[in-house]
């Protein structure tokens, strides 16, 4: 089966269409910078682009796969008569092709105005259009924000449908939860799939999938002695706020059963504020640091006190049923659910459902957003695999009802 890969980013859309597929792309396109690296004057790597990781995973697996990259913006939704690629791919029967549009556009997480978020989508528009309108595969997948299945994506949803019908094809709408793909993560997000019309215009069927799995059996599962297995640096902020914790319940280590998942709950509903100042004043750090974390404090137990939600990157505790989702804000703060540490680099690349030959290049303390800024792999591989489905049964596969459908994984019990 042929298939091609557009803005892979950290690689898991990339790794899960491959274990779906069962065979390399026969390119990715996307744009300049997700590839470079950064040394230090010693001559190490100090950050690298997001692709890199994928790109240097793959050159381990002997696999040289053909690499494009357009030469615009990533954000411009320009005519399709001006687009220039870096070379000629060949996109002759492609039956597949998969891709991972930035969400910040349609993501809870982004505080842009609506011109940027607009400006954001236009990636995902961009991408559709160009795949649509020039590839031509039997089915387009792609990964974005949950909010692109809900009201909030509602005008963005109307475009891409405008975009299917003009090209030819109908479109499916999946909402899922990577908790429900043997992971451990919670991670909800929206997966669209765009399938060329044959003799209907209707969408077909797709199935669902719900195999849970607890942390630590998750967890078990990465293999002794494999590599990154070191932590994240706590910041010295939360280097304090996690020894308070430590100090109060008397714990070298061990997660007490009082404190709740928003630590800083625990410290409201104990009524701990001035212990914890005082704790904080008296701590061997710098001064500027003591005073931060208290300044801050004082902030969060104001809006605590006035009932309104803050923003905060101080500590929040994980549980056994399930992980936060993996991006740049939780990394470094979620505390294992076991003993008073952040999870470990490995820890964070098996919940995304990475290989554990597969590496984040360059310094972590850096580079760790990477590993969210991806597609957890077991997740892609089923949707990858539902597009093969409609591939190896293109002529007898069943299509009835609507040319654009919704289904909802999350509903199904």
């Amino acid at each position: 089966m042929k298939w091609g890969c557009i803005q892979p980013l950290t690689g898991g859309m990339y790794i899960g269409a491959r274990n779906a597929i069962g065979n390399d792309a026969e390119w990715i396109i996307t744009y300049d910078g997700h590839d470079y690296v950064k040394r230090d004057k010693q001559g190490n790597i100090v950050s690298t682009g997001n692709e890199y990781n994928l790109l240097q995973w793959l050159e381990k697996q002997g696999v040289n796969v053909p690499y494009y990259t357009f030469k615009h913006e990533m954000f411009n939704n320009i005519p399709l008569s001006d687009v220039e690629l870096s070379g000629t791919p060949n996109f002759n029967d492609i039956d597949i092709v998969v891709a991972v549009p930035v969400c910040s556009g349609l993501s809870a997480a982004t505080i842009a105005d609506q011109n940027t978020k607009d400006n954001r989508n236009g990636n995902m528009l961009f991408i559709t259009k160009y795949t649509l309108g020039v590839i031509k595969p039997k089915v387009y997948v792609f990964e974005n924000a949950p909010a692109l299945y809900s009201d909030a994506g509602k005008d963005v949803r109307e475009m891409l449908n405008k975009l299917g019908e003009e090209h030819g094809y109908s479109v499916i709408y999946y909402k899922t939860d990577t908790k429900f793909h043997d992971n451990c993560q919670k991670r909800p997000r929206t997966f669209v799939l765009f399938v060329k019309y044959n003799e209907s215009t209707a969408a077909p069927d797709m199935n669902y999938e719900h195999i849970k799995c607890d942390v630590e059996t998750y967890l078990s599962r990465i293999p002794e002695g494999a590599t990154q297995n070191e932590t994240i640096e706590l910041t010295k902020m939360n280097e304090m706020f996690l020894a308070y914790f430590m100090y109060h319940y008397k714990t070298s280590g061990a997660i007490h059963a009082n404190v709740k998942h928003w630590m800083l709950q625990t410290i409201q509903d104990e009524n701990l504020w001035d212990d914890l100042y005082e704790f904080v004043r008296n701590y061997d750090a710098p001064e500027v640091e003591k005073n931060k974390l208290i300044y801050h404090l004082k902030h969060c137990q104001g809006k605590i006190l006035e009932g309104k939600n803050y923003y905060s990157m101080l500590p929040q505790l994980g549980n056994t049923e399930t992980t936060c989702a993996c991006m740049f804000k939780n990394v470094p703060t979620y505390i294992h659910y076991k003993e008073y540490r952040l999870y470990t680099i490995r820890e964070w690349l098996h919940i995304m459902g990475m290989p554990h030959d597969f590496e984040l290049q360059g310094d972590i303390n850096v580079d760790y957003p990477k590993i969210g800024q991806n597609v957890p792999v077991r997740t892609a591989q089923f949707i990858v695999s539902e597009a093969k489905r409609f591939v190896d049964n293109w002529n007898t596969i069943e299509r009835v009802g609507d040319n654009v459908k919704y289904f909802d994984n999350t509903k199904i019990k």
